[in-house]
């Protein structure tokens, strides 16, 4: 990629190069985006070749399936592993809280895809970390809701602990109907 070969070249002391940064962790984004519909787009087929009694087509389909669900999941972590470096290098970037929210919800949405309950909770515990950075550092950012949604939803579904969920949502309510997470 064009882009990666600019910013592996372009020196951390140069003000642009957050900016490159950013556009490739965006690129890498649509990249799994679109791997990962097409991914989905191949479940309808999988599911008529099945019902025709095409086993061998439906095979053939899922492991394309497959592959490209492990290519979106490749290019979801590089779009990660490029927030983070501007994380790391630029905390004068002026969308700073966009970038923690960013790895915060990729590396959220990243634990979805493992089946493994450790380290799908592992994933989720680092994503938390991105959260709190957030919410402690940026508490007027309009992603505060949506971190706020995801404390709410871990208390839930994984602490088990309804009472943390509830003050979770209820700051999530506190910022109003216009500013709450769809």
């Amino acid at each position: 990629m064009l882009l990666k070969r600019l910013a592996d070249s372009t020196p951390n002391e140069n003000p642009e190069k957050a900016d490159i940064l950013k556009r490739i962790a965006d690129a890498y984004k649509d990249f799994y985006d679109q791997l990962n519909y097409m991914a989905r787009d191949l479940e309808e087929k999988i599911f008529q070749a099945k019902k025709k009694g095409d086993k061998a087509g439906a095979a053939k389909m899922k492991a394309q399936q497959k592959k490209l669900d492990e290519m979106a999941r490749q290019h979801r972590e590089l779009a990660i592993k490029a927030y983070v470096e501007i994380r790391n290098n630029f905390p004068d970037y002026p969308d700073y809280d966009e970038i923690l929210f960013a790895i915060a919800y990729e590396i959220d949405q990243l634990a979805n895809e493992f089946e493994d309950k450790d380290k799908k909770a592992a994933y989720r515990e680092k994503a938390r970390v991105f959260y709190q950075e957030l919410i402690r550092n940026f508490p007027r950012s309009k992603f505060i809701p949506h971190s706020w949604m995801a404390f709410g939803d871990f208390y839930f579904n994984e602490a088990k602990d309804v009472d943390r969920a509830m003050k979770a949502y209820q700051k999530v309510v506190e910022w109003g109907e216009e500013n709450n997470p769809n």
